[in-house]
């Protein structure tokens, strides 16, 4: 009976092939569209799900409050200290590991060959409390060591290829050798801990942890039945009294909270730095909505077709059922009808995601950990989908036609179908009214799109080429030498050193306030540090006042041996920058006085000689403080408020 149905529906088809065509693409590709979307859904809400005992992973957050926002500041990176000091207490916190994680981007060299590297600095204990698979070393001693280095399996074929890795060298960009200790497997999922190396925070010249500092999360794992609320009431009442007084005041009191490993990505809401904001699960969820609106609409046209149909086969159900056939077989007929074409659609609909999967991922910034073929849930969901989609497709001809008399059709040639148009008309209108909507949506993506792309950020980025690792030991005592060989070079018009450039990666975050005012009334501020001409090699537009002028003593940043006493060294603010310090007009704020919490050996206080302005969006206060010049990353300093 099976193969009597399938054999009929194979000579339905191809009887009608522009029909079974239409509604096989046009299937195909709503699903398809679809599924790449879910393929995005899957990976956003995948991250840290893959680590062992994820219940008792939990990553602690620090929130300060800050009078120039509405409600606390709340950043991933927390006060270096903050590990040793949980770690201290990790008894009485029911804690069994603590680990910081500190991301850079060193050169690592074997001979010749520099290669930048996603690199974390961690505790021993990282690679206890997160589980990767060694596919060489122990990890029991994997960090043991100040010169410990921990590569991926990607990492490690890139600086040795087939050759064993484990007990060779590399080189940082500091001159330190650094020792391969173990290689570890990529992670079977997206991780917000995932690096291409591991070096220990012991590691030479890494430097002891400063509350000043805030370079990285810190994450614990607890003890069996410890949760979320009794570890934070025991931060709270062990913790929080232990950091030092004047620490807690300079953050106008500060709070620890602990987050489920698993809630980090998406439902955090913590920003990594002052320009980095975190992922939205709005995001994922709209995502997901506009899978099952694609899915709804394809569904939709399927299911027209389907009815147009209909009215055409009005006179074979009648002979069909004055033959004999039951009402049951002909409803079985035309649901399996449609199910076959919608099956059909969903094996080209998996063709197309194979073929056009890895694009879409490098369009939206993902990794694929998978492939969509391999993806169970996915799959399962994708083939109950096409069931359902089937089924709906195929629901009304089927019990709609199989219901029809006989005789009445036979005698009058048609099957009275009115009601069909009815339901194709009203589908109609859903099908449209969802294209117009997905259309408007569009087109509001695109022009934020345009205009971010077009916007004036406030600086030339054209024409202008970053060159990194001027830090490196061997090229900081160069660095004149290094910028006089770069300026011989034909079409070079201007070059300078900065430890970090606009939209960059690293951040270090300074509190600054007006002389006399409330401690209420300071600014959490970004700081870029960079010589004195870095503002106008990016072409910066001054509005008022003046930029640095190197033949001026007060704007080096230069500290003597022994010195006492405050300093007063040359500022530059943007507006926001003087909107935010209560300044009445940036004219006004020419020649004032604003203090600093910069970590320098003396008491530093700073004059504003000039203000700037971004006439785009994007406002980061901005000040420029100059440092010696003879400091290869470090000369003027630009600071962007949130």
């Amino acid at each position: 009976m099976l193969s009597h149905y399938a054999s009929i529906t194979l000579r339905t088809l191809a009887r009608h092939r522009l029909y079974a065509a239409i509604n096989l693409f046009g299937l195909a590709v709503g699903l398809a569209a679809a599924l790449l979307i879910l393929v995005y859904v899957r990976h956003e809400t995948s991250y840290e799900r893959h680590f062992p005992d994820l219940d008792r992973i939990f990553r602690i957050g620090e929130d300060s409050a800050d009078p120039a926002r509405q409600g606390p500041v709340r950043f991933t990176f927390v006060s270096q200290p903050m590990a040793d000091l949980i770690r201290s207490q990790k008894d009485s916190l029911g804690v069994e590991a603590v680990t910081r994680v500190e991301p850079g981007r060193p050169a690592l060299t074997r001979g010749d060959n520099p290669l930048y590297q996603d690199v974390a600095y961690v505790d021993p204990d990282f690679l206890r409390i997160f589980r990767f698979r060694f596919v060489a070393g122990d990890p029991e001693t994997a960090l043991a060591t100040p010169d410990s280095l921990v590569l991926s399996e990607t990492a490690a074929r890139k600086f040795f290829g087939d050759e064993d890795p484990l007990g060779r060298t590399l080189t940082s960009s500091r001159g330190t050798a650094f020792r391969v200790t173990a290689v570890i497997a990529e992670p079977e999922g997206p991780s917000a801990v995932w690096f291409e190396a591991l070096m220990s925070t012991a590691a030479p010249g890494f430097g002891a942890p400063l509350w000043i500092n805030s370079n990285g999360p810190v994450y614990v794992l607890t003890k069996l039945g410890v949760t979320a609320a009794d570890l934070r009431q025991r931060l709270e009442a062990v913790v929080i009294p232990l950091i030092p007084q004047d620490v807690r005041d300079d953050s106008n009191g500060i709070r620890l909270t602990p987050e489920p490993m698993a809630d980090t990505h998406l439902h955090s809401g913590r920003w990594d730095s002052l320009t980095e904001p975190p992922a939205s699960a709005g995001t994922v969820y709209a995502m997901a909505g506009i899978a099952l609106l694609l899915l709804g609409m394809a569904a939709i046209n399927y299911t027209n077709l389907a009815t147009a149909r209909a009215s055409l086969r009005t006179r074979e159900v009648g002979l069909r059922k004055t033959v004999g056939a039951k009402r049951r077989q002909l409803i079985l007929q035309f649901l399996g009808e449609s199910v076959i074409v919608a099956a059909g659609g969903l094996v080209l609909a998996l063709v197309l995601t194979e073929i056009l999967a890895p694009g879409f991922a490098d369009l939206v910034g993902i990794r694929l950990y998978v492939s969509p073929w391999s993806d169970l849930p996915l799959m399962a969901g994708a083939v109950l989908l096409t069931l359902g989609v089937g089924i709906a497709g195929g629901a009304y001809p089927a019990f709609f036609l199989s219901g029809i008399r006989p005789a009445a059709v036979l005698r009058a040639g048609k099957g009275g179908v009115g009601s069909a148009g009815r339901l194709r008309a009203f589908l109609v209108v859903v099908q449209f009214s969802a294209a117009v909507a997905l259309a408007a949506a569009t087109l509001v993506v695109l022009q934020q799109t345009l205009h971010a792309a077009s916007a004036d950020l406030g600086f030339d980025k054209e024409n202008r080429v970053v060159l990194r690792g001027i830090g490196h030991p061997d090229v900081r005592p160069r660095l004149d030498a290094l910028r006089a060989e770069l300026l011989r070079i034909p079409g070079v018009q201007a070059a300078s050193a900065s430890w970090m450039v606009p939209g960059g990666q690293g951040n270090q975050s300074r509190d600054i306030n007006r002389p006399g005012a409330p401690e209420a009334d300071r600014v959490n501020a970004e700081i870029y540090r960079a010589e004195h001409d870095f503002l106008s090699v990016l072409g910066v537009r001054m509005v008022a006042g003046r930029g640095f002028d190197p033949a001026r003593a007060e704007d080096e940043m230069r500290f003597a041996e022994g010195a006492e006493g405050t300093r007063t060294f040359s500022t530059i603010l943007n507006a926001t920058a003087v909107r935010q310090l209560g300044f009445p007009s940036p004219e006004a704020a020419i020649g004032q006085l604003v203090t600093t919490s910069d970590d320098t050996p003396v008491p530093t206080q700073l004059r504003v000689i000039g203000w700037w302005k971004i006439s785009g969006p994007a406002t980061p206060a901005t000040r420029c403080v100059p440092c010696t010049s003879s400091m290869a990353t470090c000369s003027t300093a630009t600071i962007s408020c949130c």
